[in-house]
């Protein structure tokens, strides 16, 4: 069987500090009563307010169905409100409820920022900025390698 570095491959090392990140985080958001989870729908809901729950799942790289009871939760707590799309009945749009969500937003951010903190102690602003143009533009190759793969088995391009 051929050899490989698994704990050298640029993937497992993506793969390895994203899941340590994603813990750090949930232990620093649960002391204020957030979840990571949560954390990240509100985050991508911070950007672009008025997401579709399939939109958030794309964006989080999970299935619809798991971001269910996120969604579910934080329209409990009043942080979220989901209305009908006004183009398409049968979708609903998630918007955050600022008024609600103001009183603990600053909090998640500070968690945010003690886990980048923490994780950039040693580490010169000009390395973490090459760590960052690094990782956009691995990341931009990767989805033109998979779109070229998507439209290759739909069998519009041929090789």
């Amino acid at each position: 069987m051929r050899k490989y570095d698994f704990e050298e491959s640029v993937v497992y090392l993506v793969r390895k500090a994203a899941r340590i990140f994603s813990n750090a985080m949930d232990l620093e958001l649960r002391k204020i009563g957030v979840t990571v989870a949560q954390w990240y729908v509100l985050a991508a809901l911070s950007m672009n307010n008025g997401l579709t729950q399939k939109e958030i799942a794309e964006i989080q790289g999970i299935e619809a169905s798991t971001v269910v009871p996120i969604i579910d939760g934080l329209e409990r707590q009043g942080f979220i409100e989901r209305r009908t799309d006004p183009a398409d009945r049968r979708v609903n749009r998630i918007y955050l409820v600022e008024e609600k969500l103001n009183s603990l937003w600053d909090s998640m951010i500070e968690c945010v920022l003690v886990v980048r903190r923490v994780a950039s102690k040693d580490i010169s602003e000009s390395d973490l900025e090459t760590v960052k143009r690094v990782l956009k533009k691995a990341t931009e190759n990767v989805l033109a390698l998979s779109t070229n793969i998507e439209l290759s088995q739909q069998g519009e391009i041929r090789k």
